[in-house]
């Protein structure tokens, strides 16, 4: 039997243009914005599209990050009432916008429902609700008991709450969100899990068979009891000592007992500490560079569809419909749009020059021209772009295409052409043979030589002094 190929996805390594391709499709279609389930008119929705809310929001998110860790450093107290007097200013300040800023949001939509939907408003919302009770609620009903805290409330619950700060932490991926670096990093971190996890199982492999030979081999030793006393201390000397640490201290405790067991621990930290090490980075690097590439793939996909979807809606032009070729070239030659293509490398000059060459192709395939197609003729235009296999296939079959085209013309002229020649020809033919049955007279030399063969026909027939000037011009 043939060994099949296996693929990529059962080794765990990802192939990074099918991920290009997968994000560049799923780019096209319209991306899910927010601001598209706002109200159009009113001061929340206005206060919630407005960039400087934004980064405000963001600068608050990162503020209460830090402001966390001088919490737990600084702040002994359980409860809020009994911390000092800035603790409990800062947090009714952090609470106090963050819950503004959740209520803006909520106000800004114009269904009520659709908050309900989007998942990040509902994780915001989540994180304010546990800020409410903590700063808010849970003073208020201290305060109503009467009585100090520790009397109302349990040790075990006063922890828990000193643990549910923590949660706050949580909101950072806001600030995340709005650093296209973080994103990348992280995407890449995702993307390589599965590889990540293939080599952590090769460590794991060659860990535990140096850890059974090194326990063997050292058995009843001085190195064997201090460090190799049972295979699982042995796989945690190697692990710990051998590859998260400096080596030479365990390399040398194995060469005063052996060089035996000096060869072995050092090629232990070869095998595991350098090859497979470094192999793992490789893989990150590819993995990082990978979704960088992607990401900027999408950032452009983005950009570039979104602006033409918005001047197409100005203009009156459905996004969903079929794009004719005048209002093709209408967008390509709008300045906005121009400066949009030329800024990543689109050659608009070439794709205005191709568009009727793909309109004849499209409409010999039954089909037509749509927004997505549209956007991805332009972005086809970077100058910038590979030349693959698929593309020089795709440009024989047009071409040949237009070779058959141009044939199958040019032979339906010259059909058109000779049937015309030959319907003259009878024409004559049949004057000539109704004036000669209507005549007693001579026929002239031009009847003669219609009645004459078609074999016979002369090229160069002799023109008389009584040849009419009607019959040169017929030859």
């Amino acid at each position: 039997k043939v060994a099949q190929p296996v693929s990529q996805k059962k080794l765990g390594l990802q192939d990074k243009d099918a991920f290009k391709e997968r994000a560049r499709k799923a780019l096209l279609r319209k991306q899910y914005n927010v601001f598209d389930f706002y109200h159009t008119e009113g001061i929340c929705q206005l206060i919630a599209r407005h960039y400087i809310f934004d980064n405000l929001t963001v600068s608050i998110v990162a503020l209460n990050a830090i402001w966390i860790a001088i919490d737990i450093d600084y702040n002994k107290s359980a409860i809020l009432t009994e911390a000092d007097t800035v603790f409990q200013v800062v947090e009714h300040t952090f609470c106090s916008y963050f819950f503004l800023e959740i209520m803006i949001r909520f106000g800004a939509f114009a269904s009520k429902r659709r908050a309900l939907m989007d998942p990040w408003f509902l994780f915001d919302a989540a994180l304010v609700m546990n800020m409410v009770v903590e700063t808010w609620l849970v003073p208020i009903i201290i305060i109503a008991a009467g009585t100090d805290a520790a009397d109302v409330l349990n040790i075990s619950f006063l922890r828990m709450m000193r643990m549910v700060k923590l949660l706050r932490l949580s909101r950072i991926s806001r600030f995340i969100r709005s650093v296209p670096e973080l994103v990348i990093i992280l995407k890449a971190m995702g993307f390589a899990a599965r590889s990540v996890l293939v080599f952590f199982f090769v460590w794991l492999v060659i860990i535990y068979i140096f850890a059974v030979v090194l326990r063997q081999a050292t058995d009843s030793s001085t190195v064997g009891m201090s460090l190799f006393p049972s295979v699982p201390e042995a796989m945690n000397t190697l692990l710990l000592d051998g590859l998260l640490a400096d080596y030479s201290p365990m390399i040398k405790s194995l060469g005063n007992q052996s060089p035996i067991l000096w060869i072995i621990g050092l090629a232990y930290v070869l095998l595991v500490a350098i090859t497979v090490l470094y192999m793992l980075v490789g893989c990150l690097v590819e993995a990082v560079g990978a979704i960088a590439s992607s990401q900027k793939e999408g950032l452009a996909i983005s950009y570039v569809a979104g602006t033409v979807r918005a001047k197409m809606e100005s203009l009156g032009h459905s996004p969903e419909g079929t794009i004719s070729l005048e209002s093709f070239q209408q967008y390509l030659t709008d300045s906005e749009i121009a400066g949009i293509l030329s800024s990543v490398k689109v050659d608009v000059v070439i794709l205005g020059e191709m568009l009727e060459m793909v309109y004849e192709d499209l409409e010999r395939q039954g089909e037509s021209m749509t927004f997505e197609r549209m956007i991805e003729f332009m972005l086809n235009g970077r100058g910038s772009n590979t030349a693959t296999v698929r593309d020089i296939k795709e440009l024989l079959r047009m071409v040949q295409s237009t070779i058959q085209r141009s044939g199958a013309e040019t032979s339906k002229r010259l059909t058109e052409e000779l049937n015309i020649v030959t319907s003259t020809l009878q024409t004559w033919r049949e004057e000539a043979d109704a004036d000669s049955d209507d005549s007693s007279l001579e026929p002239s030399p031009t009847v003669r030589a219609l009645k004459q063969p078609q074999g016979a026909f002369s090229l160069k027939p002799k023109v008389s002094a009584s040849t009419s000037p009607v019959a040169i011009q017929g030859w």
